[in-house]
């Protein structure tokens, strides 16, 4: 059909509709859906893909109360700080650099990815950035070289969020060690951008007390500290929910019983890994389902047969069983 007939269809159509369905039309186009030629019904629109605010994500995470908690505070106190400038007082913010305590697996990183959107866009940073760095990233091989390399990472971090994972491997009595010099350039470029960065300092709870213990300067500078507890084994079965949930698939009842059994055997283990150890569990049961059903035609199977995992697909992965430990030789 070329253009022509096409507008001329199109007129004829208007003009064989009621005045109720032209308003009708005329209503629903000024709320941006589409409209059916033939009948003049609306068909809805695609919504536009709405991103959850980061407020809306850290509250969907499980778990994590006082985190969550401490962050209502800073905000609060934010709000209160902003209306005081406002009214001619002087400023009471210093800075918002922070401590994440706690043990691997209970979301210290994406608690951190989130917190840098949400300080977006309350307006406290310029931009939802977030660099991630170790030990690794920040230590040179020679004197100076580590200065260096840590204004590089705050340089690429500046305007949001640079997070330091494992910050307490910064700290060593080796006297040849560049732990400390990155510790200093720290502490100097945390004072330098209190207003256009956020440092994030993570890692275990007592390693972590012990690197703010260190230096004077590193612990005045970091107001807030978040205390990131050990999942409940309650807990650890609904982020098991949501992660089967998230990817479409969908566990019985035995396979959340057998996945809290598997946990509460590791959990108290130093190395256990909490929300980590439910993702790579996930993720195996997953690879079973799929090789359970690698000779069948799936094709012919429902969505329940596809994407329910049942208990059999979980098993405790070897090499983490707790009395094995032991024999691993880990301080404590």
């Amino acid at each position: 059909m070329d253009t022509t007939s096409k507008i001329s269809r199109e007129k004829q159509q208007l003009l064989e509709m009621t005045d109720a369905q032209v308003r009708q039309v005329l209503r629903l186009a000024k709320q941006g859906q589409r409209v059916q030629r033939a009948t003049g019904t609306a068909a809805p629109a695609k919504p536009a893909a709405r991103q959850q605010t980061g407020l809306a994500q850290m509250e969907a995470l499980i778990g994590l109360d006082s985190a969550k908690a401490m962050i209502y505070k800073m905000l609060a106190f934010q709000k209160l700080n902003r209306e005081a400038v406002r009214r001619g007082k002087p400023s009471a913010l210093e800075s918002n650099h922070m401590a994440f305590l706690g043990n691997p697996g209970t979301a210290k990183t994406t608690f951190a990815r989130i917190l840098a959107r949400i300080f977006y866009e309350q307006g406290l940073l310029p931009k939802d950035n977030l660099v991630e760095v170790g030990r690794s990233e920040l230590c040179g091989e020679y004197v100076g070289s580590t200065a260096i390399r840590t204004k590089e990472a705050v340089k690429r971090a500046l305007g949001g969020v640079l997070f330091v994972d494992e910050a307490y491997s910064l700290v060593s009595t080796c006297e040849k060690d560049y732990g400390r010099e990155a510790i200093d350039t720290l502490v100097q470029e945390m004072e330098n951008h209190r207003q256009d960065l956020v440092v994030v300092l993570a890692g275990y709870p007592r390693e972590m007390e012990n690197l703010l213990q260190s230096n004077a300067g590193l612990r005045s500078r970091v107001p807030w500290v978040l205390h990131f507890a050990d999942y409940t084994r309650p807990q650890l079965c609904a982020i098991a929910e949501k992660m089967a949930a998230d990817t479409g698939y969908s566990l019985t009842p035995a396979a959340v019983e057998k996945i809290g059994d598997i946990c509460n055997r590791m959990m108290g283990d130093k190395d256990f890994g909490g929300g980590r150890f439910v993702r790579n569990l996930m993720q195996e049961g997953r690879y079973n389902k799929a090789l359970a059903l690698e000779s069948t035609n799936l094709k012919t199977l429902s969505d329940q047969v596809l994407f329910q995992l049942d208990a059999d697909l979980f098993v405790q992965p070897e090499g983490l069983r707790r009395e094995e430990k032991t024999t691993l030789g880990f301080a404590t």
